[in-house]
Parts: C-alpha cells; sequence; structure tokens
C-alpha cells in the first residue's frame, strides 16, 4: 500500500506539476498571442464588410446607369428634347415612373445646358418636390457632369451637396439605334440617404453612419480620416470593450473625399474569445484535478469514457459541419432575393402582355381570315353570276337544240298520206300510211276513211261530222291539226297514236273532188314535248332558285355591293352600302351618283373606265379615307366566256375599326417593346454585374447556370424587343432613312467579320465573289444595309449544317444586285409564300417553327428596310436538301 501509494503520490506529484507547467504555459499563449490573433480576424471581418458594402454602393450606381440607358437611348426622349411635347410628359414623367425606377430625381436637358424638365420625388414624405440647389449649381454650360462627346459617354459617382450626397449618373440622349447627333443630357440621381444607408445595413447587418468630411470632425474622426487618407483600405477603432467602429473613405465624383462610412461593429469574436480562454482554463484545471482523482481510482473506465466524450464531441463538431460559430446572414434579406422578386414580376407581366399580344393576334388573324373567305364569297358569286349567264344561253341552245333535232327526225320520217273523194272513200294512200294504219292498201281502197281507223280526242271518239275530212269537204278549206290538238288514230288492232296532220281539199276545174291528208305519228313529238316542258319547269325553278340564292349572299356580305352595266348605271345593290353611305337611291341610280357622295376622296369614274377598258384587271383601295370612316374599295370586271366585259361589280367595306384596331395594335407594340426593353436592360446589366462581381465567390454550379440562362435570355429578349420596335416605327413610317453613298462590298466584309465566329462553329466558310469588274457605290442607308446582310446571312448560317454561304455583288440596270446563297436545307415550294411575313419562317408547320433561331420578323423587317431605301429583295431559287439563293437590290448612287 506504501508503494502503492507513493506511486500514486508520485504519479500525482509528477502530473500535478506537469499539469502546472502546461496551464501557465497555456494561460500565457492564450492570453498574449490568441488574444491577439482575435484582434486581427475581428479587424479582417470589419474590413471584409466595409468591401461589400462599397461593392455594394458601385453595384448600385452600375445599376442605375443600365436604368438610364433604356431612356436616354430612346427615339421618344430624343424627340421630346426637340418637341417637348406634353404628350410625352403626362404617358412617362409621372411619380409611378420615378418610383418604378428608384431614383429621386430625373433632369432632362438640351444641348444649351438647359433644363427642358426635371422630375422629384420625396420618399419619405410621398411627395413631389424640386431639383435640390446644390444639383443646379453644377449644371451650367461646359459642366464636367453634363457633358458628353461620345454617344457611348456616361459620367456616374456621388455629389456633396448641402441637401445630403447624391448619387448622380448622366448619359448623352441618343436614338434607339444608338445613333447621334447627341440632342442632349439625362440624369437620374438618387439620395444617399438614411433609407439607401438602411437598405445597405441590410448587406452585412450592421449600423451603418455617413459622416461628411469638414472642419467639425471629433477625434475618433480626425483620426480615421487621417489612416484613411494615408492609402489604408480601412480603419478599425476599438470604442469599449464591446464595440469597434469601422471606417472607410468614400471620394466624391472629382476624386476628393468626400464622407467617412463608419460600421459599428460588436466586438462579440474578442469577448467570445476571452471567454472562451477563461472556460477553457477553468475548464482544464477542473479536468486535471478530476483526472488526477479518477486516474488513481478508475483509471481504465475513466479513459474509456473520456474518449467516449470526445468521440461524441467530434461527431457533433463533423455534424455542424464548422469548428466555428459564425452568424448566418438570411439570404431571403439580401438584394439577389429581391432582384428574384423583381424577376418574376416582371416575367409575370411579359406573360399577360404576350397572352394580350397573342389574343390581339389571334383576333386579328380570325378577321383577316374572315375578309378572306368573304372574298372567296365574292368570287363564288361572280362565278354564280358567270354560270347564271352561261346557264342561260345554254339553256336557249339546248332548246334550239331539241328544236332542230325534232325537226331532223321529223323530216328523216316518212308523212303517211291518204287521198279520199267527195264521199270519203279512200282512193289512195303511201306505204308510210299503211304501215302507220297498219292496213294494206288493196284492201282499203274504196272503203270510208271511218271504217279503217278511228279518231280519238281527250279518249273520246270524234263523231264523223266532225272529222278533218268531212269539215274540209263540207268548207273547202284545209285544216291543221297540231300536236295541241290532241287527236290520236286507233286501229282495228287496237293500236292508238297520236297524229299530226294536215287536211287540204282537191278540186279541180274548179270542182271539189275529194280531199288529201299527211300525217304521221305523233309520239315521239309529244314525248319530246313533255319531256321538254319538264326540263323547262326544272331549270326555271332551278334559275329562281340560284337567283334567290345569289341576292341572299349579295345581301350577306359584310361590304356594300354594286353591279353596273358597261355604261356606269347601277344594277343591283345591298342594303349595307345603303348604311355605309347613309340615304341613296335604289333605283335609276348611276355611279355618277356615287363619285358626288364620295367626292375627291377618290376618282370612281376613272377607275372604273380603267376596268371597262381592261386597262386595268381589277382596282383595289386599302385605306379610303371618307369623312370619319375608312373605306376599302374593290372594282373587278364582270366577264362572258368570250372575255367581253359585261358590267363590273364593286365591293365598298367599313373598315374604320379594323383601321383603330391596327393603329391600336402598333401604339401597343411600340409601347409595350419600350416598357419591356427598359427591365430587360437592367436585367442584362444587373446579371452582367453579378458574374463580374459575385459568381466567383459562389461556389454552387447550379446557380451559376441559372445567372446564365437568365443574362442569355435576356439578350435574346432584347434582341425581340429591338425587332418589335424597329417594326413599329417601319410600319408607321417613323423609322429614318439616311441616303449617302455606301460601298456594300467594304458592308459585305464587315458582317462576314461580324458572323464569322458562328459560321465557323458550324464549320461553314463565308465566301465574297467579288466582281470582275469595279462595283459602283449605293445610295443607301449604310447601317440599315449591313442589318439587312445580317439578317440573311444570319438566316444562311442557321439553316445550313454544311458546304458555304456564297455571297456576290453585281451592278444591273441601274440597281447594285447583292446574292446571298447557301447549300443549306432548302425550302418546300408550298413554303415559300410565308416568307418575307410577319412572325412567319418557311418551315414544315407553324407548330415545329424553330424559335431558338428567330421570331419569323427578320425577313419581313429586312423588306421593309429594303423597300424604304427604293430597292426590291425576294426569294430566287430554292430546292429542297441543295439549298437557297436570295437577292436584294439597291439603286446605284450618282457619280
Amino acid at each position: 500500500m506504501r508503494v502503492t501509494a507513493s506511486i500514486r503520490f508520485k504519479t500525482l506529484r509528477v502530473m500535478l506539476l506537469s499539469m502546472i507547467v502546461l496551464l501557465v504555459g497555456f494561460s500565457y499563449y492564450a492570453l498574449t498571442y490568441l488574444s491577439e490573433e482575435f484582434h486581427s480576424i475581428e479587424d479582417r471581418r470589419i474590413g471584409d464588410n466595409l468591401e461589400r458594402i462599397l461593392d455594394t454602393q458601385k453595384f448600385n450606381l452600375d445599376n442605375l446607369s443600365i436604368k438610364l440607358t433604356g431612356w436616354a437611348a430612346w427615339d421618344d426622349t430624343y424627340e421630346f428634347t426637340e418637341d417637348k411635347n406634353q404628350e410625352y410628359i403626362d404617358s412617362n414623367l409621372t411619380p409611378f415612373a420615378v418610383q418604378n425606377l428608384r431614383v429621386n430625381f430625373m433632369v432632362f436637358m438640351n444641348n444649351k445646358s438647359e433644363i427642358v424638365t426635371s422630375l422629384g420625388y420625396d420618399y419619405n414624405n410621398s411627395r413631389e418636390v424640386d431639383l435640390p440647389e446644390g444639383l443646379r449649381a453644377l449644371i451650367y454650360p461646359g459642366s464636367e457632369i453634363i457633358t458628353h462627346s461620345e454617344v457611348s459617354g456616361e459620367k456616374k459617382g456621388i455629389l456633396s451637396l448641402e441637401e445630403g450626397p447624391l448619387m448622380f449618373v448622366s448619359r448623352p440622349i441618343i436614338t434607339s439605334d444608338g445613333e447621334g447627333p447627341i440632342k442632349g443630357t439625362l440624369i437620374f440621381a438618387r439620395f444617399l440617404d438614411q433609407r439607401e444607408l438602411e437598405l445597405l445595413s441590410g448587406v452585412v447587418h450592421f449600423p451603418l453612419q455617413l459622416i461628411k468630411i469638414d472642419d467639425k470632425l471629433g477625434d475618433e474622426y480626425k483620426e480615421a480620416f487621417q489612416v484613411l487618407n494615408r492609402g489604408e483600405k480601412y480603419h478599425v477603432h476599438n470604442a469599449d470593450r464591446k464595440t469597434s467602429h469601422g471606417y472607410a473613405l468614400v471620394k466624391d465624383y472629382f476624386g476628393k473625399p468626400a464622407f467617412l462610412l463608419r460600421m459599428s461593429y460588436p466586438r462579440d469574436i474578442t469577448q467570445q474569445g476571452v471567454r472562451s480562454i477563461n472556460i477553457f482554463i477553468a475548464s482544464f484545471v477542473i479536468a486535471s484535478i478530476g483526472y488526477l482523482v479518477l486516474i488513481i481510482f478508475f483509471v481504465n473506465r475513466f479513459l474509456i469514457k473520456r474518449v467516449e466524450v470526445l468521440s461524441r464531441e467530434v461527431v457533433k463538431i463533423g455534424e455542424s459541419g464548422s469548428m466555428k460559430l459564425r452568424i448566418n446572414v438570411d439570404p431571403s434579406r439580401d438584394e439577389i432575393a429581391s432582384l428574384g422578386t423583381s424577376i418574376n414580376n416582371m416575367l409575370e407581366f411579359l406573360q399577360i402582355a404576350q397572352r394580350e399580344v397573342s389574343e390581339k393576334k389571334k383576333e386579328l388573324e380570325g378577321k383577316v381570315g374572315q375578309i378572306q373567305k368573304q372574298n372567296e364569297s365574292l368570287t363564288e358569286t361572280k362565278k354564280a353570276m358567270l354560270n347564271l349567264l352561261e346557264d342561260e344561253k345554254g339553256l336557249e341552245q339546248a332548246l334550239k337544240s331539241e328544236r332542230d333535232r325534232i325537226g331532223l327526225i321529223i323530216s328523216s320520217m316518212g308523212e303517211g298520206l291518204l287521198v279520199v273523194d267527195n264521199e270519203k272513200r279512200i282512193i289512195m294512200l303511201n306505204p308510210v300510211a299503211e304501215n302507220l294504219l297498219e292496213t294494206k292498201g288493196q284492201v282499203v281502197i274504196g272503203k270510208s276513211w271511218s271504217e279503217v281507223v278511228k279518231t280519238l280526242k281527250e279518249d273520246k271518239e270524234v263523231p264523223v261530222m266532225e272529222r278533218s275530212f268531212t269539215q274540209v269537204v263540207a268548207k273547202r278549206k284545209p285544216i291543221i291539226t297540231n300536236l295541241e290538238d290532241d287527236h290520236y288514230y286507233l286501229t282495228k288492232s287496237g293500236r292508238k297514236f297520236p297524229i299530226v296532220s294536215i287536211t287540204a281539199p282537191l278540186i279541180s276545174g274548179g270542182k271539189l273532188v275529194g280531199a288529201v291528208k299527211v300525217f304521221r305519228d305523233a309520239t315521239v313529238d309529244k314525248d319530246a314535248k313533255e319531256n321538254i316542258e319538264k326540263e323547262v319547269t326544272e331549270r326555271t325553278k332551278e334559275l329562281a332558285e340560284e337567283k334567290a340564292r345569289l341576292l341572299a349572299s349579295i345581301e350577306s356580305l359584310p361590304r356594300g355591293f354594286i353591279l353596273t352595266d358597261p355604261g356606269g348605271n347601277v344594277i343591283l345593290t345591298n342594303k349595307l352600302l345603303v348604311d355605309i353611305f347613309g340615304k341613296i337611291p335604289r333605283e335609276g341610280w348611276t355611279l355618277a351618283s356615287l363619285q358626288t357622295v364620295l367626292g375627291k376622296s377618290f376618282d370612281l369614274m376613272g377607275n372604273f373606265k380603267k376596268v371597262i377598258s381592261q386597262v386595268e384587271k381589277s382596282v383595289y383601295v386599302g385605306a379610303l379615307s371618307w369623312g370619319t370612316k375608312f373605306l376599302e374599295l374593290f372594282i373587278v370586271p364582270v366577264t362572258l366566256a368570250n372575255g367581253s366585259v359585261v358590267g363590273t361589280i364593286i365591293l365598298i367595306g367599313d373598315v374604320t375599326e379594323a383601321k383603330v384596331l391596327e393603329r391600336s395594335k402598333d401604339e401597343f407594340f411600340s409601347i409595350a417593346s419600350h416598357e419591356l426593353r427598359t427591365p430587360l436592360t437592367a436585367i442584362r446589366g444587373n446579371t452582367a454585374l453579378i458574374k463580374d462581381y459575385f459568381v466567383k465567390k459562389v461556389k454552387d454550379p447550379e446557380f451559376v447556370n441559372i445567372v446564365d440562362d437568365i443574362h442569355t435570355s435576356s439578350i435574346r429578349l432584347i434582341g425581340i424587343v429591338n425587332d418589335f420596335l424597329n417594326l413599329s416605327r417601319l410600319e408607321q413610317g417613323r423609322m429614318e432613312f439616311k441616303k449617302e453613298k455606301v460601298d456594300v462590298a467594304a458592308a459585305i466584309k464587315q458582317v462576314f467579320e461580324e458572323l464569322g465566329e458562328s459560321a465557323s462553329a458550324k464549320s461553314l466558310k463565308l465566301v465574297y465573289i467579288e466582281s470582275k469588274t469595279k462595283v459602283p457605290l449605293a445610295l443607301a442607308d449604310n447601317e440599315k444595309v449591313k442589318e439587312v446582310l445580317v439578317n440573311i446571312l444570319g438566316n444562311a448560317i442557321n439553316y445550313t449544317e454544311k458546304g458555304d454561304v456564297t455571297v456576290s455583288l453585281t451592278a444591273e440596270g441601274g440597281q447594285l444586285k447583292v446574292k446571298v446563297a447557301d447549300t443549306g436545307r432548302g425550302i418546300l415550294v408550298a413554303n415559300q409564300n410565308l416568307l418575307f411575313r410577319k412572325f412567319q419562317q418557311a418551315g414544315s408547320s407553324l407548330y415545329t417553327r424553330d424559335t431558338t433561331k428567330g421570331t419569323g420578323l427578320g425577313l419581313y423587317i429586312s423588306k421593309l428596310m429594303v423597300e424604304g431605301m427604293e430597292g426590291t429583295i425576294g426569294l430566287l431559287v430554292s430546292k429542297v436538301g441543295e439549298g437557297s439563293t436570295f437577292c436584294f437590290t439597291l439603286p446605284i448612287a450618282k457619280s
């Protein structure tokens, strides 16, 4: 026991001494070196947060610049700077617009540095305010903040005003195409007030303060300014045991120190470090004592438990994922989440807008389809009228042919010939009569005519005294029995047949010697007559029905209808014509009367004469202004099969509603496109800033891909919006063409350089076939020519998988001809008529259109641009599987 006690005691003494030495050494190390390390870590954290705040402030300035770009490079602003139109102010310069842009001031200036108009808004009091005097003082001719020598110029920074620090961005006012000349300057400005500081505080979650540098600085501020003015990035002042103040220097636009940015930072790290050291030392002492006590009695058991405790601590630390606990910034409160919310709101608004555009488009397409159906109905009506005229003529010819046929049948038949004496006894009959009466001459000669055959009328036997022979002998006048008399002969055999006959007296020497009858079987004639009468009745009914349908079709037309003769006399109209023009006579009026109603707005009689004389095949006027209405007018000839003109058809439609709808559509496209471009420009700029400033700090590849997708999609959407704006300006005639001498060959080479990368990515070769002779210059707009080339060459590259794209340039007949040929997939003949139309691609189906390769506006915009430069554009040839060749021409400039 003594040995054990000695060993235990010695062990305890040695371990106690070791523990004391270790404790003293560790306490000295912890209280000196570790404390300094905690201070250093705390200072670096303060510096990092100050840099984040300054980066965020720079990001805010860049974001403000992006918003300004959409307004400064806009045709409406460009025009407003010159004409100061009130419509621009009412539509755009509203408190809502200022709040939406999140600025305090918008200042519009002309080239004379005069303020055209300005708008200010106080967010704290929710009211409009005037420009601060400090800002007005910086706006004068030659002022550095408003003077721009380049269209891409930009001035931005912070101004130290008496009213407070003011962030500003200024850009030159130019066209939507980014072209000059510069018409003035536009400034967006926002106070860096407490509201902004609170937003910046949200980035680091620590209080911020902005102190103006002047002669009234306190000792702590002076010390910070002196350190920072020597070039230090930040300065930390330990105010007390619980709080540190971090300082950073903020310079104004002119590069002068203007403000101290102070961040109050709790000294949690130092305090927690000291507490941890003290707790650890105390814990170490207690653990050492416990260890010495327990090692004597329960070495194995205590060691195992200590290992278990240590194991549990390690597992706990491993599960936490970090050896230190730090403050986690709630990501749902930073500006990225705010940006995500803005994007979601913007996308929701774009969906609603497209749905409305799609609905408007479907409505327009439905009306266009209705007009096309009406045109088809008109064509069918015209055909029906022609068919009606042809049927009448055909019926006459059929009747004549039938009469000729019956005559031919009658002439080709042998008539029966019969001669009787005064006593009506048969004295002669020919073979035809024998055949018809079914008898022989030698049998009936000498017999009374009434004994050989009976005469019937209406199925009753005609008395002998009323028969034709008796009447002729008695009256000595010929009697003709027609088919209408309905006479029949009934032979001995019972055969009954209708007859037609001529019975004439035979006079010899002035005395009546008998009578002669020429007759024939009229069975065929009677049947033919019945058939003809039946056919005439049916055709007359059909004509009446066709006429009724024709009149119903004319009355149901959605346009006013006029049918005239070659002299301009009105033959037929419909009720809608009265609705369009008011009260006009229904009968006995001419086109001259209608000319009086139309006035000088349209030469109706002149165009009518052109159609009648076939100088023009037809005349169409799409939008004829008449009073408060817009009319659509067609004049087409009514021709016969031989080509002769027998009149005209004039259709007059009231298209006022369609014109108003078309104008509303154009205005909607223009306004919606600009309203979309502003947030889209902000999205593109913000995502570019995120990629430049923040992506490197993010380790999640999915987030990086999301940012890339947003940035790529915003660029594509901006391209689509620009197409809409160009389309709207072209269709409204607002696109300005700067006619000058253009070297088209040089423009082709420039576009080759621009599209070379896209072609190389698909292993395609761009080939320019230079003319052997010098090619003259074109009279055109250089930028528009390059845009047309980009559209056509871009399509060729998109739809060509292998081979090359060839461009040639020649001069023909006062025009420069540019041909673009590819070896791509080619275009089906049935789909070639879709080219150069809005929102159309010449693919196999609308449902399989390739929306990744465009909206279907490129060729349509190119067509309008080429025509605006007095040129032509079209598809020369295309074969499926071999490729396509497009061509456009431009007028040659005079030397």
